[in-house]
C-alpha cells in the first residue's frame, strides 16, 4: 500500500514537472519569434520590435505642392519648336554680310579672286565687361610710342582695305585680340575700337594668346578684299601673333611695343 502511495506521488510530480516546462518553453518562443496573427479580439498579437526584423517603409503621402507640380506637368503644353519662318530668319545673312560691290565690278574679277563681303560684327567690349564684372583684377594692355606697323602689315592693309602708306598712320590705330588664361580660368582680350584694352580676370596669370590688329577707316574698298570684319565704321585687319611671357606677380599693366613682327617687347607695370 505503501509502495502505491508514493508511486502515485511520483506520477503526480513528474506531470507537473512537464506541465512547468511546457509554459516556459511557449513563453520563450513568444519573444524569439513575433508572432504576427491576430486574437478573436480583432487586435494583433504581434510583440515589440527586438531588433530581430526590419520595419517595413512606408511611402510618403504626396504634398500638395506635389500635386499642383503633376497637374501643371500634365496642363503645360510640350514647346513646338521654332516656326519655318523663324529659323529662316535666324538664318538669314543678308543683314549680316554686305557687298559694297555692284555686279559689274564683280563679273569683271579674274580667276581666283574673291568679291568683297562686309561681316558687320557688333562691338562685344561692352557684353564682356558685363560678364566679367565680377572678376577681381584688370588689366590694361596697351601699345607704346615707339610701335609701328611693319612692312608686311602695311601690305595686309593695302590688299583689304586699299589704303596706302601714307594713309595708314592717319587712317588706323594698333589693339589687340585673343585670350588671357588664368589658374581660375580664361578671359577674351576684345576692347571693341579702343587701342587700349581693359580684360577683368580671376587667379593667376598663366598665358596669353593674342594678335596685334589694326583698325582702319576707309572709304573705297577693293573689289576683291574677300571676307572683311567691321565694327562701328572701322575694318579690322589681323596681324602678327604676339607672344608675352606670364608675369611673376600680380599687375595691372601690360605695354606692348610692336614692330611689325612677333618679335614684340613686353613690359609690365
Amino acid at each position: 500500500m505503501r509502495r502505491d502511495r508514493l508511486a502515485l506521488s511520483s506520477t503526480i510530480l513528474l506531470c507537473a514537472l512537464v506541465m512547468a516546462f511546457t509554459q516556459h518553453t511557449a513563453r520563450a518562443s513568444d519573444v524569439l519569434l513575433p508572432s504576427s496573427t491576430t486574437g478573436s479580439d480583432g487586435a494583433s498579437n504581434r510583440l515589440p520590435d527586438l531588433g530581430l526584423s526590419a520595419p517595413t517603409p512606408q511611402a510618403p503621402l504626396p504634398s500638395s505642392s506635389d500635386a499642383q507640380k503633376k497637374n501643371a506637368d500634365i496642363s503645360t503644353p510640350i514647346p513646338t519648336g521654332p516656326t519655318a519662318a523663324e529659323i529662316k530668319a535666324a538664318t538669314d545673312l543678308s543683314k549680316l554680310i554686305t557687298s559694297p560691290d555692284s555686279a559689274e565690278d564683280i563679273k569683271n574679277l579674274r580667276p581666283g579672286e574673291l568679291p568683297t563681303k562686309i561681316i558687320h560684327k557688333p562691338d562685344q567690349s561692352r557684353m564682356l565687361a558685363e560678364a566679367y564684372k565680377d572678376r577681381p583684377n584688370v588689366l590694361s594692355i596697351g601699345f607704346s610710342s615707339q610701335s609701328l606697323f611693319g612692312a608686311r602689315d602695311v601690305a595686309a592693309i593695302h590688299a583689304k582695305i586699299g589704303l596706302s602708306r601714307n594713309q595708314i598712320p592717319d587712317s588706323c590705330l594698333l589693339t589687340v585680340r585673343g585670350l588671357v588664361q588664368t589658374s581660375k580660368d580664361a578671359s577674351m582680350i576684345d576692347g571693341g575700337n579702343a587701342s587700349q584694352v581693359q580684360v577683368r580676370y580671376d587667379g593667376m596669370i598663366k598665358g596669353y594668346m593674342m594678335n596685334a590688329v589694326a583698325l582702319c577707316l576707309a572709304t573705297h574698298l577693293p573689289p576683291d578684299a574677300g571676307f572683311l570684319t567691321e565694327t562701328d565704321g572701322r575694318y579690322v585687319v589681323p596681324l602678327h601673333f604676339i607672344r608675352c611671357p606670364p608675369p611673376n606677380r600680380q599687375t595691372s599693366m601690360l605695354t606692348i611695343t610692336y614692330d611689325g613682327t612677333d618679335k614684340a617687347q613686353c613690359v609690365y607695370q
